[in-house]
């Protein structure tokens, strides 16, 4: 497999760690770090653990804002199309794809409309973090 392949791979893990229907990160780590991208992969991985430990509604919240702003350049056209599907409840997390959210930098009150509730990001990000070092260290001792 070539290297933008297994990218294309840990994307697809992060929608589906939105989506609920993600495979154990135990199981899916070995794949997402073929291309020896570990730091990459662990933090898909550490989301998805943070997922089933913690309120999975914020860890999914956070996962969204973060996948509509990873591309440095805004659509216009599209976050308005999927604000007005969010707006009429057309769009839910179990059908968003990574392609939707991409570069439309949605702002934490679409989330919340996704989500349900408020998102504490920073308790989130936190969380993550400290599973993610932890991790780090679990995997080098491997």
């Amino acid at each position: 497999m070539n290297e933008s392949m297994i990218e294309l791979a840990r994307l697809a893990y992060g929608e589906h760690i939105i989506r609920c229907n993600e495979e154990h990160p135990d199981r899916v780590a070995p794949l997402l770090m073929l291309d020896g991208e570990e730091q990459r992969a662990r933090k898909w991985l550490a989301f998805a653990k943070a997922k089933r430990t913690g309120d999975r509604q914020s860890v999914r919240g956070l996962l969204v804002y973060l996948c509509s702003n990873c591309s440095g350049e805004l659509n216009r056209e599209k976050k308005r199309w999927l604000i007005a599907k969010i707006e009429r409840g057309e769009i839910t997390l179990s059908n968003l794809t990574f392609e939707m959210l991409h570069g439309t930098h949605l702002e934490w009150r679409y989330i919340k409309k996704l989500v349900g509730k408020e998102v504490n990001s920073t308790r989130e990000k936190r969380r993550i973090k400290e599973i993610y070092e932890q991790m780090g260290v679990a995997y080098a001792d491997a």
